[in-house]
């Protein structure tokens, strides 16, 4: 209600909440062709006036794009924050375990002393697990800060749990496919306002992966019509 789609018709102002709740069903993936069949007249106004923007085969709405985005940052951060428990837990686990198997002290100079050396075994370890290198970056990673750097200068660049994922979802282990999602990422890299429109690599990726995806299968019967050529028009040729 704070925005330009105040100053339409009753009927726009509908039309344009039922394209906002379809839009936020299907995670900001939504056809033109949808959006046209939902909104029906209204949706030249929608375009005309920029309430909801058109690009390639589908439709953006900016401030549901940033809520989506931050809700995958959100679900990301309580991903890291969860293994980081774990592993706290696990730690703590271990040393309980360790102390369980000390024998009963004699008197109270030998559990000063066990608790010391306890403290002095706790220290070593967090000292060898400061030492530890850091993982090795993810090679999808490593891609893209070499060959396209802007999309690395997202305000949400890939991390290698979300690149890790990628592959998987993606199923890139086949040529074609790591193909096209190098296709996709020199796409992104010399789209213009990429830096201001998008937020998220991780989300941006999968995004334009899904509309390559309905281009690519829109585009194959056509292909085959046009492929095809009757023989009594190759005779005469």
């Amino acid at each position: 209600m704070m925005g330009r789609i105040q100053r339409h018709p009753a009927q726009v102002q509908v039309d344009f909440i039922r394209l906002c709740c379809q839009y936020w069903k299907n995670e900001g993936n939504y056809s033109i062709e949808d959006a046209k069949l939902d909104a029906a007249e209204s949706y030249d106004v929608l375009v005309k006036y920029k309430i909801i923007k058109e690009k390639s085969s589908h439709i953006e709405i900016d401030f549901l794009d940033e809520q989506l985005d931050c809700i995958e940052d959100r679900r990301r951060q309580a991903s890291e924050a969860g293994k980081k428990s774990a592993a706290a837990k696990k730690r703590i686990a271990k040393l309980n375990d360790s102390s369980t198997t000390v024998e009963e002290p004699l008197n109270d100079s030998s559990t000063e002393s066990n608790r010391v050396e306890e403290s002095r075994e706790e220290k070593s370890r967090e000292r060898e697990d400061e030492a530890l290198p850091p993982p090795p970056e993810h090679s999808l990673v490593t891609w893209i800060k070499n060959h396209t750097p802007r999309v690395n200068e997202m305000k949400k660049p890939l991390t290698n749990e979300e690149a890790e994922r990628l592959i998987a979802d993606l199923d890139i282990g086949k040529n074609e496919r790591g193909e096209m999602l190098r296709g996709i990422l020199m796409s992104m890299e010399n789209y213009a306002p990429l830096l201001s429109k998008s937020v998220s690599a991780n989300l941006t990726i999968r995004k334009w992966w899904k509309m390559e995806e309905e281009r690519m299968a829109s585009s194959k019967p056509k292909q085959a019509e046009e492929a095809f050529v009757p023989r009594t028009e190759i005779y005469y040729k």
